[in-house]
């Protein structure tokens, strides 16, 4: 006889009442993390002058539909920071995709960009282009060895990543880069820190500011 039996106590119970309680001290500490992490994104909002909302928004990955951002149905921003800092109009976020969190930032721009996503390799990428997802190789092997490219229009990611774009994407750490309509994204896998948004709006700027004269005319 166990001490179940002892005391006519049903032994699936206990096993509720752990299980219930384990997922309250889950959801108290999830919701004490985001909370914390929320008053720390809009402390950065404040100090940049932009305007904060911490509530989920699924609407804004809906409306600039890209695709490093929003990777499955179920894809979300969250701790969004808007308005004007630096040269562009931009809005930095967290976002919840495909299971990750991570940060990312959208820079606005009155040019017209044709689809182009540059992305660090990844394993699968092998797959990928076996399914015909054909990745464009650069002169340089260091960059085509590191990074992953993806464009409808050839001639507008040579034009795009031209050898002193390159230069600076090696010397920087990897950005998953995606430029789409009038606005270029970036994110990293990882949420970032303070100074990390920063040096997302000073690396999305100065790419921007490496765009050729005839590139921008094209793009108007």
């Amino acid at each position: 006889m166990n001490i179940f039996d002892l005391y006519g106590i049903d032994p699936t119970i206990p096993v509720l009442v752990v299980g219930t309680l384990g997922g309250a001290i889950v959801s108290v500490v999830i919701f004490r993390r985001q909370r914390s992490r929320s008053r720390m994104v809009a402390y950065w909002a404040r100090r940049r002058g932009l305007a904060f909302d911490a509530a989920q928004n699924q609407d804004l990955l809906d409306d600039c539909q890209f695709r490093i951002l929003r990777r499955s149905r179920q894809s979300y921003a969250w701790n969004v920071c808007s308005g004007t800092f630096g040269p562009r109009p931009l809005i930095a976020m967290d976002v919840f995709s495909n299971n990750q969190r991570f940060s990312a930032l959208i820079i606005r721009t009155p040019f017209d960009f044709k689809p182009l996503l540059v992305r660090p390799n990844e394993s699968l990428d092998i797959v990928a282009e076996l399914a015909g997802w054909e990745d464009i190789h650069f002169e340089s092997a260091e960059f085509s060895r590191k990074y992953h490219v993806r464009a409808d229009d050839r001639k507008w990611a040579y034009d795009v990543l031209h050898p002193r774009a390159i230069e600076f994407i090696l010397k920087h750490a990897p950005y998953h880069v995606e430029f789409q309509g009038r606005s270029a994204a970036v994110h990293q896998n990882c949420e970032w820190r303070l100074e990390q948004f920063d040096e997302a709006v000073s690396y999305l700027n100065n790419l921007l500011n490496m765009l050729p004269n005839y590139v921008l005319e094209k793009a108007m």
